[in-house]
């Protein structure tokens, strides 16, 4: 999980979306506190990066944002049970594209 601000805040939040959600359904015993910790943080400090340069709306607070993606990241391990072996990725791909459109700043009803 790379902790640095990357140059394209879009690309990297999609990133760490992902990682978050594939962690979490391969290895769920594996996410300790700690990386939780770590996630929030980074994904707080990229979605309020992403909203101080324009790149994200600032309807809502990051740190509500980071708190309700994640907490519906830590309940996949408790009723998903992916499969297929690409399933992982898959589902995080699409949580990733489903936060990001709720994020941008270009997006229906952004203020």
């Amino acid at each position: 999980m790379p902790d640095r601000i990357g140059d394209n805040v879009e690309e990297h939040l999609h990133e760490v979306a992902v990682d978050v959600v594939v962690r979490t359904l391969v290895e769920p015993e594996e996410v300790a506190e700690h990386d939780r910790r770590r996630y929030r943080a980074l994904f707080h400090a990229l979605i309020e990066h992403g909203q101080r340069t324009g790149v994200f709306a600032s309807r809502v607070s990051g740190d509500l944002v980071a708190d309700f993606y994640l907490g519906s990241v830590r309940s996949l391990g408790v009723w998903c049970r992916p499969e297929a072996e690409d399933a992982p990725a898959s589902i995080g791909q699409h949580y990733a594209r489903r936060l990001l459109e709720g994020l941008r700043a270009d997006a229906v009803g952004a203020r």
